[in-house]
């Protein structure tokens, strides 16, 4: 499955400013950065970190500001590793309503967007696709193109296609040069895996359990 890049909803300048200072900070000091914006008023919200490689919150003084679904607010950080959106970063839908589309840029030059469709069956989603998307890895892995940090970057990536193909986020990703074969191979391969696997979560989704 090929899944293309796009400007997505944000704003364009906006976009650009936050990029730059994530991954600017992030190349740095080696540290997870968060940049938070609201589209309709065109205002930063917060610039965060926790000093972190591998994680970054959002701060608590901040929390009641991001729960209006009436906002529209973009969330940027920066993956020094470069791999897509883990499950933590996408349950961020669940927790505030007012967070629309979320941004992660690699220090190799990877980006990734995700857009939430259906707030209100990601996390039951979350827990039942993680485990495909292990599955898959196991079973398939072996034949594809080496890469460094394998299991983060198919992992996370097919759990977000399958995602993507259940409408449950709209997913837009660009890989590095490096990894890009490796990811227009997994999703090659892939394509009847996610599709199937969408398929089963719907199915799932709608039977409640």
């Amino acid at each position: 499955m090929q899944v293309k890049k796009s400007e997505g909803g944000g704003d364009a300048t906006l976009d650009g400013i936050a990029k730059a200072y994530v991954l600017v900070e992030g190349r740095r000091t080696g540290h997870e950065h968060l940049y938070a914006y609201e589209r309709n008023e065109q205002k930063v919200i917060f610039r965060h970190t926790d000093h972190l490689d591998d994680k970054v919150w959002i701060p608590e003084d901040f929390h009641p500001r991001l729960l209006n679904r009436s906002d529209f607010v973009v969330l940027h950080h920066n993956h020094p590793n470069g791999s897509s959106f883990s499950a933590t970063d996408l349950r961020i839908f669940s927790h505030f309503a007012g967070i629309k589309l979320i941004f992660a840029h690699g220090h190799d030059d990877s980006s990734y967007q995700a857009e939430i469709r259906q707030r209100g069956n990601l996390d039951r989603a979350l827990d039942a696709v993680q485990g495909m998307a292990s599955d898959w890895y196991r079973s398939n892995a072996h034949p594809l193109v080496a890469c460094h940090n394998d299991t983060a970057w198919l992992t996370t990536h097919i759990m977000c296609l399958i995602l993507h193909a259940a409408d449950i986020i709209d997913y837009r990703f660009d890989g590095n040069a490096e990894c890009r074969p490796r990811y227009d191979f997994a999703g090659l391969l892939g394509t009847a895996f996610i599709s199937a696997s969408a398929t089963q979560l719907r199915t799932t989704l709608r039977s409640g359990k």
